[in-house]
C-alpha cells in the first residue's frame, strides 16, 4: 500500500470531505445502555506502551497505650506495596472509498457518505463494550463480569422443597430482600468502606422490578422505587447486555442469570483506554482508499475488587 496519491482538486475536496466525516462521526450518540459508556475511563496510559502498571499500597501496625516517660517498647508500623499489570492491545476497523466515488463526489459538490466511518467507529466501540464486560481471555484482558477477587453475594432460594433463587419463582418481598442482600454485603464484608452506588442486572429482571409491585406497601409502589429510596448507596438500577448468561454453571444456583454492583468511581475501577477511537492516515491500494481506524485498551483494572459484589442465579 501507498499513501493518497489524487488530483490536487480532488485531495483537497477529499481532505475536506474527511473532516467532516471524522465530526460526523465523533458526534454520533448509540441509545443502547453500554458498559463501555458507563465505566469511568483511564487514559493514562501511553498509547505506545505494551503494559500499564498501577501500585496499591497497604498500611501495617497499631498503636498502644504509652508506657511513660522512659517507654523504649515504640509498636512499629510501615507501608508495603505490590504492583498490578495489565497489558494493552489493539482494537483495529476500517472504512474505504475507490477513486470513482471520490472524483463523482467532487464533481456534484456532493459530501462523501459518513455512515462508514460511523459504521467503523460503532464496530470498535462495540468490541470495546464486549470486552469491558467479558473481557478478552485470549488477549489477557479481564472484563467487569468476570473479574477475579470480588466479593460473591449468595442468593437465598424461595423456602420449602425444591426452593429456587430466581426472581421469577420469588415474590417481590424476596426480590427486595435480595437487593439489599446485594448492597450490604460489599457494605458489611467491607465494615462500612465500601458502598456500592451502581446496579446492574439482566433486562428480563430489570423489567420485573421496575413493573411489579409491593403487596405490602399502601402506595402501591414498584420494587425497584420502593428499593431507590430506600437503599443506603444504590441510586443507579440499570440493565446490561450479557448478565443474563454471565452467571456460570453451578449446584447452588438456578441459571445463569447475574447481578452485578459497583462503586462507579475512577477511584474504584477503570476501564483502561490509552488510545481512543483514532483514524489514521487514509492509505491508497490500486483504486480504493483505506480509512484504518483504531483503539487500545487494557480492559477492566478494579483497584478495590471489594468494592464490586456479583450475585449469581437470580
Amino acid at each position: 500500500m501507498q499513501y493518497l496519491n489524487l488530483d490536487a482538486g480532488e485531495s483537497i475536496f477529499f481532505t475536506r470531505e474527511l473532516e467532516t466525516i471524522r465530526a460526523a462521526a465523533y458526534d454520533v450518540i448509540f441509545d443502547e445502555p453500554k458498559l463501555f459508556n458507563i465505566l469511568p475511563k483511564s487514559m493514562e496510559g501511553d498509547p505506545l506502551a505494551t503494559d500499564i502498571t498501577h501500585r496499591q499500597f497497604t498500611r501495617v501496625g497499631v498503636a498502644k497505650m504509652g508506657g511513660g516517660d522512659y517507654a523504649t517498647d515504640f509498636p512499629p508500623v510501615d507501608v508495603y506495596g505490590t504492583e498490578f499489570t495489565v497489558k494493552v492491545k489493539p482494537v483495529q476497523a476500517s472504512y474505504g472509498y475507490n477513486k470513482d466515488e471520490i472524483a463523482r463526489a467532487a464533481k456534484v459538490g456532493r459530501n462523501l457518505e459518513a455512515m462508514r466511518a460511523t459504521a467503523a467507529r460503532r464496530a470498535i466501540e462495540m468490541k470495546l463494550d464486549e470486552i469491558a464486560r467479558n473481557g478478552e481471555p485470549t488477549a489477557g484482558l479481564v472484563g467487569l463480569y468476570n473479574a477475579v477477587g470480588i466479593s460473591e453475594y449468595t442468593v437465598p432460594a424461595t423456602p420449602g422443597v425444591g426452593g429456587r433463587t430466581t426472581w421469577e419463582d420469588k415474590t417481590a418481598d424476596e426480590i427486595l430482600k435480595d437487593l439489599y442482600g446485594i448492597e450490604n454485603y460489599a457494605i458489611t464484608s467491607t465494615n462500612g468502606i465500601e458502598v456500592p452506588d451502581t446496579l446492574a442486572l439482566p433486562m428480563d429482571e430489570y423489567l420485573l422490578i421496575k413493573q411489579k409491585k409491593i403487596a405490602t406497601d399502601s402506595e402501591g409502589k414498584t420494587i425497584l422505587n420502593y428499593f431507590l429510596e430506600n437503599s443506603t448507596g444504590i441510586k443507579n438500577v440499570i440493565w446490561l447486555q450479557g448478565l443474563e448468561t454471565a452467571a456460570p454453571s453451578s449446584a447452588t444456583y438456578d441459571g445463569t442469570n447475574m447481578a452485578i454492583a459497583w462503586k462507579n468511581s475512577a477511584d474504584k475501577l477503570v476501564f483502561d483506554l490509552p488510545m481512543p477511537f483514532t483514524q489514521e492516515d487514509l492509505l491508497q491500494d490500486g483504486l480504493k482508499y483505506t480509512v484504518p481506524c483504531r483503539a487500545k485498551t487494557a480492559g477492566v483494572t478494579i483497584f478495590y475488587p471489594k468494592s464490586v459484589v456479583k450475585a449469581c442465579g437470580i
